[in-house]
This record gives structure tokens, C-alpha cells and sequence, in this order.
């Protein structure tokens, strides 16, 4: 029986395992004028789609979570026209620096000011994040407009079809919610139509209850898809509560920009199975 989550687990996969390798050769020559950086993979990948992998993409394939800037990096920063942040809330150490970039002649846009940044998960939302750079570069490098807008049609076209790939898809799907570690889905749901049921608050796991987790579990959810950040606590909660009683079932799932998965099978007394899947 098709679930809301695999759906999800199974084209998010397909969507992020695309890598920063592009075909257009039509950039002007003069595109190495233009400095540009990111940090998060999402929009390294955005921006090499339409700069011809002219980007310095400052995370690259590392959690963003467990990232932390170098020296030689962040003053690498001071050398850009433009830096381009998904939010000041994501990439704080940016956002910090903000005031001494801009009176070095960089500037900075941020995607996502307000509200759930995960917007990247949303090939619509992609999209517009993809128009508002192209406008910004074109801002800052007038003469690049011509290529950019060819090169921003060309990747509208395969974010396009990623939307038609989850519409199939969703329409499918027997249940109507997911169960998420934290609500990384909020901007996927709200263009999709489906429900989000989060295990934490501000991505903490504050007033956690063992007891409801697995009510919700029974009652409603067979998967989780989960951070790695999250995966100790709830394995750690499952295991305090497995000491008073058992549970049926529990599966992790983890949806992010990676090119792996993997799964992992536990079989303990009381407890029939326990799947984790980590992209």
C-alpha cells in the first residue's frame, strides 16, 4: 500500500540526487566577472544551473547542521558580488557579518526571511527562488541578462517536471499526512495539500511525550522522516518507553540533499520492526 511518505522518501530522492553537473555552454565569457557564493546545496545547485558552475558553494555536501566555516572561507566572502543565503536564521554566521560585507561592496540576498526556510523541497517554490537570483545577478551584472534568462528557462523546465513527478505521485497516495522528526515539510504541504504531524517544537524535542509518540505511531503513522540530528532522540524515547511496554512498529525515514540510503532492520522483544532510511 502506497504511503503520503514514501511517495515523498522516493521522489525527494530523485530531486536532490540530480549533483551541481550541468550542460549549458551558452554563458557569456565574461560571466567569470561575477563572484558569486552560496552555502547550502540547493542553492549552489540553483545557481550553477544558471552561472555554468561559476559558484563557490561553501557547504557543498556536508549537513548544514554539522557545518562550520573555516577561516579561509569566511574571508573568502569578502572577495564575492554577491552572496546568496536561503535564510539569516540558516546560515546565521552570514547574516552576522552582514554589515562588514556590505562595506566591502558585497551584497546579500536572502531567499526566506520569514517563516519555514525549507522551501528547496518545493520544485514551485524553487522556482521563484530561481527568478528572484537571475533578477539579482542580472542587478548586479546587467550584461548577463540574455544568458541568464535562456539558462533560467532550461532549469524552470526540469523543476517543472519534478512538480508534475510529486503531483502523479501524490494523487496516489492512500493517507493524506506525514509523520516528520521536525516540520522540515511545512512549505511541501502547503502546496501540495497534504498534512504535517511534527514531533518537536523549534526543532527541539521539548515536553516530549514516549506516550503519545507511540499513540500516533498506532494510530496513524508507520514512518517517520527524520533529520540525523533527531535520530538519537528518538531512539532514545522508544528505548525509555520499551522498558514499560512494547510497540509494534517504527520507521525512520530522512530526506535530504545526499546521494545515499540506507537501511537498517532491529529486531527486539516487543518490538516487530524498526526501519531507518537515511538519504
Amino acid at each position: 500500500m502506497k504511503k503520503l511518505s514514501i511517495a515523498l522518501l522516493s521522489l525527494l530522492l530523485i530531486a536532490c540526487s540530480n549533483g551541481v553537473q550541468n550542460s549549458q555552454e551558452n554563458l557569456a565569457a565574461d560571466s567569470t566577472d561575477v563572484k558569486v557564493a552560496t552555502v547550502i546545496y540547493p542553492n549552489e545547485y540553483i545557481l550553477n544551473e544558471l552561472l555554468d558552475n561559476n559558484v563557490l558553494g561553501l557547504a557543498g555536501d556536508k549537513h548544514l547542521h554539522e557545518y562550520s566555516p573555516s577561516a579561509k572561507e569566511l574571508s573568502s566572502l569578502y572577495e564575492q558580488d554577491l552572496i546568496v543565503i536561503q535564510s539569516r536564521n540558516l546560515e546565521n554566521f552570514v547574516w552576522e557579518l552582514k554589515d562588514q560585507l556590505n562595506e566591502k561592496g558585497v551584497e546579500i540576498l536572502e531567499l526566506e526571511p520569514n517563516g519555514n526556510y525549507h522551501t528547496w523541497l518545493d520544485p514551485i517554490r524553487t522556482i521563484e527562488n530561481a527568478e528572484i537570483i537571475t533578477n539579482k545577478i542580472i542587478e548586479v551584472k546587467p550584461d548577463l541578462k540574455n544568458d541568464l534568462s535562456k539558462n533560467l528557462e532550461t532549469l524552470k523546465g526540469k523543476l517543472e517536471n519534478i512538480n508534475f513527478d510529486y503531483v502523479s505521485a501524490l494523487e496516489n497516495c492512500e493517507s493524506s499526512s506525514v509523520l516528520v522528526s521536525h516540520n522540515f515539510l511545512e512549505p511541501l504541504a502547503n502546496s501540495y495539500g497534504f498534512e504535517v504531524d511534527s514531533l518537536v517544537n523549534e526543532d527541539h524535542f521539548v515536553g516530549f511525550s514516549a506516550q503519545k509518540f507511540v499513540e500516533s505511531m498506532k494510530s496513524k503513522h508507520e514512518f517517520i522522516l527524520s533529520e540525523p540530528q533527531y535520530k538519537e532522540d528518538i531512539q532514545e524515547v522508544l528505548g525509555d518507553h520499551d522498558k514499560h511496554k512494547g510497540h509494534e512498529g517504527h520507521h525512520d525515514g530522512h530526506e535530504e540533499h545526499h546521494d545515499e540510503h540506507e537501511e537498517h532492520h532491529d529486531e527486539e522483544e516487543g518490538h516487530e520492526g524498526h526501519h531507518d532510511g537515511h538519504e
